[in-house]
């Protein structure tokens, strides 16, 4: 005689993801607010990072960081497409209503012939201020870019490791 197998079907996912399970490759930590150094940003949040990722930063002028996150790459990933990533991830986290602290417009820069970011958050271009961008490098922290340009993808890939951090920097 042949047995009818039937499979329990597991409890879908509700809006509020009851029910729903988290692989463990998609664990992420969430960053920890609380102020930190130009040069010496959390890199324990990219240490326990299970997947790749770099750490973004933001600091206003008075080299205070206004926030921080984790930014999970893609292969190839260029710097412009890691500031989209951390902003949708942001948007998907909070919804739509809550201040994307990650939002940004880019501008072009016709002095130094390039495309640069005109407003990252709440931090922005002026007459006073300008939006400086680094990468640095996690293995040897070594600055692999500094400028106000963002890099063509030719020029610079984001790695795992890598702290990039938009800083304000006074005129």
């Amino acid at each position: 005689q042949e047995k009818e197998i039937h499979h329990q079907k597991k409890p879908s996912k509700d809006y509020k993801g009851a029910h729903s399970r988290v692989h463990p490759q998609m664990l992420v930590p969430r960053p920890r607010p609380h102020g930190i150094g130009l040069h010496r940003p959390s890199k324990e949040l990219l240490s326990e990072s299970e997947v790749p990722a770099a750490l973004l930063v933001l600091v206003d002028s008075g080299r205070k960081v206004v926030t921080e996150t984790l930014v999970t790459l893609a292969p190839r990933m260029a710097l412009l497409d890691a500031l989209k990533e951390a902003k949708q991830s942001f948007s998907l986290k909070h919804g739509p209503y809550e201040p994307n602290p990650f939002g940004f417009k880019v501008q072009i820069l016709e002095a130094e012939r390039c495309v640069g970011l005109e407003e990252v958050g709440q931090l922005g271009t002026s007459r006073t201020h300008s939006l400086d961008i680094i990468v640095t490098r996690k293995h040897n922290q070594e600055v692999v870019w500094e400028g106000l340009c963002l890099p063509r993808t030719s020029d610079l890939l984001v790695h795992h490791g890598d702290v990039i951090t938009i800083l304000q920097r006074k005129l």
